[in-house]
């Protein structure tokens, strides 16, 4: 295969050595090395295959951008926003793209369109200006099909009716009117397209049932094919259509632990072959190639990102680029409508990546950017997958980061379990383990039990078990790392968002001597306050949260005692409080409770709070400013380096 441009950022053997042996005097990188906007991200082809459009900043915020592969004097900015972000977007032509922008946070995104030459940015849809729910209650449009064949057009997945019960609209791309073609009864969560842009399945939640709708043509009635209980194993998730636009592709759990994808035909109610399983993890999804009229991969995640081709074409291809690149991760980000060009992403847990193009018919590979150019991966540490045993047996896997100086014994840790908690940790570059590594920590994540991707036994272990067995899991991961060496137990600390913030709190407070420290961001911190001020677009999912956590009602006693709230007077560690005061997840009332506690109880605590962030701090000078207040928060409670 042949290489033009930049050399291929590919660590050799000799890299590795190179970087045991130097460790110790590894560069120390900035704060905003790590959490400044990237030069570009989101980088996609053209359907022509002319252009790439990618998201670049301009003016501390991420703008759309559009460079002219032909020549690249011609690129160009088309936005400049200057008190937002560009959230994503999609080419819905050769010479149109649609954007979005999530205003402070509040998720509820405004759509915009824009001429691939710049010009007049239209305003298409702006939920801030439609008839307001109420709080939490604020509708989000999504697109749901560009309508390849019609190029005036798209389709709309849009709640401005109900909130968290959208309707499907026909948008024009040019003037934002809409007209809606599919109106939801009510308990549709989601719309589903056939290869033709038409609308002929949908996934429902009747309370505790699941049910998938299908219809013969847009004149049929719908019909629901399948009904089962959230937790049934007969339940399943529609993928989408087969190209003979009757058959669907189903995630499902009927006969194996972990998530199998079947074929399924909705007219007959029955199952087809089995295309993919893991015995390890579920299945992920599939990779449609529209030009073939076939799924040419399947995809899933164990220790790293991994696939499994389903057509020699494919397979082909993507051996050939992971030849190319023998120790990165190779995504296909975006292709053209012919699949002849194709944008791939080659990246690594200590390489933040590159973009290239390959054309498929030349074998030709040409280097376009690199995001975070001024991050050398040889500075950077690896992420090294990890299992342990939790205290009843289970096996719970995770990753360990170590620091940069070359410490490997009796390190300061920061222990960091993720959100969600329906979520899971992955293997790949990550800025904030890789700042705190830089710094001279230890970083440990966990995929405790009800993390998603490990079948059904791992997954059903985490029901009611907040601050429980769930926390047991992260305190078990703790005590792993003190007994094998790694960790100092007079220098740990523990930090997490949403979920993650929960754990946090449920740590210092269930597991007080555990912690020197801990950084609650937008966390949970009373779980009956999270059920009474849930947002509107989680209706649906309401009743199967309260069987997977607890009824605020009937099991209030069971909730309260699992809430950290509750349990301020344990505290022995400082806290650091972070959160965004327009979270429309966890409200900000969470915080202000905290707040609260900890003076009534005389606990320490640092707090900061940004009125133009929802859940998480997006703007660039608001992550500088968090993590560089954390750096200091960490620095003085357990100190950096050995």
């Amino acid at each position: 295969m042949q290489v033009t441009g930049k050399s291929l950022r590919v660590a050799t053997a000799m890299a590795a050595l190179l970087l045991l042996t130097t460790s110790a005097i590894a560069k120390q990188y900035s704060v905003e090395d790590f959490f400044k906007n990237s030069q570009y991200s989101q980088m996609t082809v053209s359907p022509n295959g002319k252009y790439l459009a990618a998201i670049a900043p301009a003016k501390n915020r991420r703008n759309l951008a559009i460079i002219d592969l032909k020549d690249r004097s011609k690129s160009k900015f088309i936005t400049a926003l200057e008190d937002q972000d560009v959230a994503g977007y999609t080419w819905v032509s050769d010479d149109r793209i649609i954007f979005g922008v999530d205003a402070d946070g509040i998720e509820a995104i405004s759509m915009y369109a824009v001429d691939r030459k710049g010009g007049r940015i239209t305003t298409l849809i702006n939920p801030l200006e439609a008839n307001s729910a109420g709080p939490g209650g604020i509708p989000s449009p999504t697109l749901l099909d560009t309508l390849e064949d019609d190029k005036k057009h798209v389709l709309i997945s849009y709640d401005e009716r109900r909130v968290g019960v959208p309707d499907v609209y026909k948008m024009n791309i040019r003037n934002g009117g809409m007209k809606m073609v599919e109106r939801n009864p009510g308990t549709v969560a989601g719309w589903i397209t056939d290869h033709d842009g038409k609308i002929r399945g949908a996934f429902a939640q009747d309370k505790l049932f699941q049910e998938a709708w299908y219809r013969k043509d847009e004149d049929s009635e719908w019909e629901v094919v399948a009904r089962a209980k959230w937790n049934d194993r007969n339940a399943f998730q529609p993928l989408g259509f087969d190209y003979d636009n009757r058959t669907w592709f189903v995630v499902s759990q009927k006969d194996h632990d972990t998530a199998a994808i079947y074929r399924f035909d909705p007219e007959a109610k029955t199952y087809g072959d089995m295309i993919f399983h893991n015995e390890t993890v579920d299945a992920g999804g599939l990779i449609f190639s529209d030009v073939q009229e076939k799924v040419v991969a399947a995809t899933y995640f164990d220790s790293k990102p991994r696939w499994e081709g389903l057509d020699d074409s494919y397979t082909q291809m993507r051996a050939s680029l992971d030849k190319a690149f023998p120790d990165l991760v190779v995504s296909l980000t975006s292709a053209n409508k012919d699949e002849d060009l194709f944008v791939v992403s080659a990246s690594s847990d200590t390489d933040p990546g590159s973009f290239y193009l390959y054309n498929r018919k030349t074998q030709k590979l040409e280097f376009l950017a690199e995001p975070r150019s001024w991050i050398e991966p040889e500075d950077m540490a690896p992420m090294k997958p990890i299992t342990y045993t939790s205290r009843d047996g289970m096996t719970i896997h995770g990753y360990l980061t170590l620091p940069t100086n070359g410490e490997t014994e009796n390190l300061p840790l920061i222990v960091n379990p993720h959100g969600g908690p329906w979520a899971r940790d992955f293997w790949g570059f990550n800025s904030e383990h890789q700042f705190l590594a830089n710094r001279g920590y230890a970083v440990l994540q966990m995929n405790f039990r009800g993390s998603t991707g490990y079948g059904r036994k791992h997954l059903e272990a985490s029901y009611r078990q907040w601050g429980r067995t769930m926390q047991d899991d992260i305190t078990d991961a703790v005590n792993w790392a003190v007994e094998e060496g790694i960790a100092n137990s007079d220098r740990i600390c523990i930090y997490g968002g949403s979920y993650g913030g929960y754990a946090t709190m449920a740590g210092v407070t269930t597991t007080p001597d555990l912690y020197k420290c801990g950084v609650n961001y937008v966390g949970v911190v009373d779980i009956g306050l999270l059920f009474d001020t849930m947002p509107k677009a989680w209706n649906l999912g309401k009743e199967q949260m309260k069987q997977q956590v607890g009824d605020p009602e009937k099991d209030a006693e069971m909730l309260a005692e699992a809430s950290p709230i509750n349990h301020v007077d344990k505290i022995k560690a400082p806290i650091f409080i972070v959160h965004g005061r327009k979270d429309p997840r966890v409200k900000y009332e969470h915080a202000t409770r905290l707040r609260k506690e900890m003076e009534k109880h005389n606990k320490p605590y640092e707090w900061m709070v940004k009125d133009n962030e929802g859940h998480g701090f997006s703007k660039e000078e608001n992550r500088i400013e968090l993590y560089t207040a954390m750096e200091k928060f960490f620095e003085k409670h357990i100190g950096a380096g050995p």
